[in-house]
């Protein structure tokens, strides 16, 4: 064609503009319908503007032309992972690698489709042989991101999305990523995080304004900010526009009843878990978010069968047995005959607070009281003294495992864990008179925490074991958690963990305030003036008022803690009592 500048429409698709090039393309092909080049170059800028069966037609026309162009290929198994038809794409993808065997993009590619099949191993075989290709990749990096998400390691997950980003600062995916990666990272870890998540989105919305992805996980970190207004101005258009989104869903669950739409929005989860395409992480979330909906609603039969589908899709084995052998062990390890020999820390400080007690039992409401307090600094749920007795036991090369590692304790090993603990407390913070620690599991530890820190304080969280244990099952916790999916085990853990208690009360010396749920809620002045006694502090108001206070907090807690004190969690089990035949079963021991 005379007028034809092939440069012109390369430089307008080397800078995002697909629809301008298109018709320009378009006109070109149909004067030189045999241009395989042409055909080509269509074929991109076709599926880049959305047109997805039209590229996939234009591809093929190009391969009869020309069936050695790699490129052709691969660019066909873009259009076919965009339509989900991913074997395929595989097959492209495999014609691709074998005409060109150096492409790291098609071992991208690869790695993708093998990450929409969970198979989070071969997704990482992929990726490392891209990386041997081409080491800075950013594509490449945004992988490992999102292998990273799927085994919930948001901390990792961070780092490979920044190197991705700092190769690639302008895609939108990693920007994206990044973003979710945030988002994730603050419900379980720092709930500032979600600062840095709103302007990562707003960062790939810029590169895309109707990225429908980044728009709804803009939305989510506004809600879980405490900005619901700003999610709902966000989900409007978006719900107007009749898009289909699990984000999008999980999103209108939460703030559907500020605008009195929640009949609409349980029809729209409805519609979205009724499709095929929905990954399982995706499909568990978006059952545990609407159960809590549906909960609100007063419907607690259509609660209960979400709550439940959405454990059922969790496929984590329990090992009671092995459980109660662990138990044991720190029954048997820890008896009076080890305090009378145990060495004890040199070194005394009556910072730690140790918030304890089994999940959903009030721990983060506890920690959000007593951070109102001018003298009290909330750490939040530290893992430190796990990750410190296992480095230790490493460090002083003992091969057993915890407790039993415990009976080759000296004051060396004692003063290196009491030590390195309170030197992050003053990370931390550097003036607090108390620090609160409220990692629920520590109740493990107590045993430790009576030699190494014998200052500290305990504070002992209980609630309804009915309440507590259907409140586990209705959280939907990460695999950490492997008994939490199913209401037997739940009961089964639960008696554990009050045998374990049963015997810290008859070994330890520590002091220990035993604060039940129940009569902090009911009685809040009298029980948080109790509370800061214990703890050795003077009375102030504005622990009456904590739920004012903005600070990080886990957000399966943040409903609760950022509202005052509510007395419809007492004995809510009842609402569901036809269902919880298996707990009650695993719990008849207490009776």
């Amino acid at each position: 064609m005379a007028n034809f500048n092939i440069q012109k429409v390369r430089k307008l698709m080397q800078t995002g503009q697909f629809r301008k090039a298109l018709p320009m393309l378009t006109k070109a092909c149909k004067a030189e319908s045999n241009n395989a080049e042409l055909l080509y170059l269509l074929g991109c800028s076709q599926a880049q503007s959305g047109l997805v069966n039209e590229s996939i037609s234009t591809l093929k026309k190009c391969l009869k032309l020309y069936p050695g162009a790699a490129q052709t290929h691969f660019a066909l198994a873009g259009s076919y992972i965009a339509l989900g038809d991913f074997k395929q794409a595989e097959n492209h993808i495999n014609e691709s690698l074998k005409l060109n065997p150096s492409s790291a993009e098609a071992y991208v590619a690869l790695a993708n489709i093998r990450l929409s099949e969970n198979n989070v191993n071969a997704a990482n075989e992929n990726i490392n042989k891209a990386l041997k290709i081409n080491p800075d990749l950013s594509d490449a990096h945004l992988v490992l991101g999102k292998v990273s998400q799927k085994n919930h390691d948001f901390k990792q997950s961070i780092l490979h999305l920044e190197k991705s980003i700092k190769l690639n600062p302008k895609s939108e995916e990693a920007l994206y990523s990044m973003g979710s990666s945030l988002v994730n990272l603050a419900r379980t870890d720092n709930k500032q995080c979600l600062d840095e998540a709103i302007t990562y989105f707003q960062k790939a919305i810029r590169q895309r304004a109707s990225y429908t992805e980044a728009l709804t996980g803009l939305a989510l970190a506004y809600d879980y900010n405490g900005e619901p207004d700003k999610a709902i101005n966000i989900i409007t258009p978006l719900l107007e526009k009749k898009i289909k989104n699990a984000t999008l869903a999980v999103v209108f669950s939460h703030v559907c009843n500020r605008n009195d739409r929640c009949s609409e929005a349980r029809e729209y989860i409805n519609e979205i878990l009724k499709q095929d395409k929905l990954s399982t992480d995706a499909r568990k979330t978006l059952y545990m978010d609407s159960g809590k909906m549906l909960d609100k609603m007063g419907l607690y039969n259509e609660a209960f069968e979400h709550y439940k589908a959405g454990n059922d899709l969790d496929n984590q084995e329990y090992n009671n047995a092995s459980h109660i052998k662990f138990v044991d062990s720190l029954i048997s390890t820890f008896s009076p005959a080890f305090f009378e020999q145990a060495p004890t820390a040199k070194t005394r400080d009556g910072r730690p607070v140790f918030i304890v007690g089994m999940p959903r039992s009030g721990t983060s409401l506890t920690e959000q009281i007593l951070c109102a307090h001018s003298q009290i600094f909330g750490a939040g749920e530290l893992s430190l003294l796990d990750q410190l007795i296992s480095q230790v036991a490493n460090d002083f090369n003992i091969k057993k495992k915890f407790p039993e590692s415990f009976e080759r304790l000296n004051q060396d090993i004692v003063n290196t864990i009491s030590e390195g603990y309170l030197s992050h407390l003053s990370e931390l913070s550097s003036n607090a008179k108390r620090i609160t620690d409220k990692m629920p599991f520590n109740y493990y530890f107590l045993g430790v925490i009576q030699i190494m820190f014998p200052d500290a304080h305990i504070i002992h969280c209980k609630r309804n074991p009915m309440d507590t244990c259907m409140s586990i099952y209705f959280q939907g916790f990460s695999e950490k958690h492997a008994y939490a999916s199913n209401l037997y085990n739940i009961g089964e853990n639960y008696l554990q963990y009050e045998r374990l208690m049963e015997h810290w009360k008859q070994v330890i010396t520590l002091p220990v305030y035993e604060l039940n749920y129940e009569d902090l809620v009911s009685n809040q002045g009298e029980t948080i003036r109790d509370l800061l006694e214990f703890c050795g502090l003077e009375w102030e108001e504005d622990c009456l008022n904590f739920y004012q206070l903005k600070r990080a907090v886990n957000t399966p807690s943040y409903d609760q803690v950022s509202k005052p004190l509510y007395t419809h969690s007492i004995n809510r089990w009842k609402n569901y009592e036809a269902h919880l035949t298996d707990l009650k079963n695993a719990l008849e021991p207490l009776n």
